[in-house]
């Protein structure tokens, strides 16, 4: 038992945070069977049920909320271990992790890097990119020290401040005569269909957008995948999409 790996740990996690097997798959971009498989493997060796599940949903049991905290220390320990021995390879005295959205203005996260070797040399930064929700969470966690996110909403668990803001782009058919203007309202977009990311790529911002359309009497049409759902997204179907981009905000740690 005490030679479980760490990527049954994670399983464990992914699942207990997105509390669906299926969210929890795409995450750790593995199949929803060899999810399961994994979940299995984990509850044989410890000969305990992890979870409750059923077609409509999962839920922790009273031993998997005990386990959860403490598997999520040591992935992060685990994580950090390796991190300190590159550092110390490197020279450096100190690890600053940082998170950002794969389509923030590089701008905002280049100045961090250009800037941080004059002031403090043996600080070395360890970067990683994902989706703005996965982000928020790593910091909640303690995964990372600081991240660079989009419209993350507010959170009781984290401090954010504003560092820029960056408009909203829309693309429209080349025929359409809205796609003659430097902007466009909302009301100018009564009736047009609009095609967004899907809803678990980015919550907050989906629902945010999904209260603006209404208010505006858009139709909202369906669903796509997106890049990244955090900073944007670029969906067509059949010369038809939408392209977005909200407020970067820096988000830190609390405690």
């Amino acid at each position: 038992m005490n030679d479980i790996e760490f990527r049954l740990f994670r399983a464990a996690v992914a699942v207990a945070e997105e509390l669906s097997f299926g969210q929890a798959a795409e995450r750790l971009r593995i199949s929803q069977p060899g999810l399961t498989k994994q979940i299995q493997e984990l509850e044989a060796r410890l000969k305990i049920k992890l979870f409750e599940r059923d077609t409509q949903k999962v839920e922790l049991t009273e031993a998997g909320k005990a386990f959860i905290p403490q598997a999520k220390l040591a992935l992060l320990h685990h994580r950090r271990a390796v991190e300190a021995a590159q550092a110390a390879v490197a020279g450096a005295e100190a690890i600053l992790n940082i998170g950002q959205s794969p389509f923030i203005d590089p701008y905002l996260t280049g100045i961090v890097f250009s800037t941080h070797l004059p002031y403090n040399p043996n600080l070395h930064l360890q970067s990683s990119s994902d989706y703005s929700p996965n982000l928020v969470r790593m910091v909640t966690n303690g995964e990372l020290d600081v991240a660079v996110v989009a419209e993350s909403g507010e959170s009781k668990q984290v401090g954010s401040f504003l560092l820029d803001r960056s408009p909203f782009y829309v693309l429209l058919e080349a025929e359409s005569p809205l796609a003659r203007n430097e902007t466009i309202s909302l009301r100018q977009m009564h009736g047009l269909p609009w095609v967004l990311f899907s809803h678990r790529v980015h919550p907050h911002l989906y629902e945010a957008l999904s209260r603006t359309g209404h208010r505006g009497r858009g139709r909202r049409q369906g669903t796509a995948s997106c890049h990244d759902g955090g900073t944007g997204c670029s969906v067509g179907a059949e010369d038809r999409g939408s392209r977005c981009a909200n407020q970067a905000r820096s988000m830190e740690g609390r405690g």
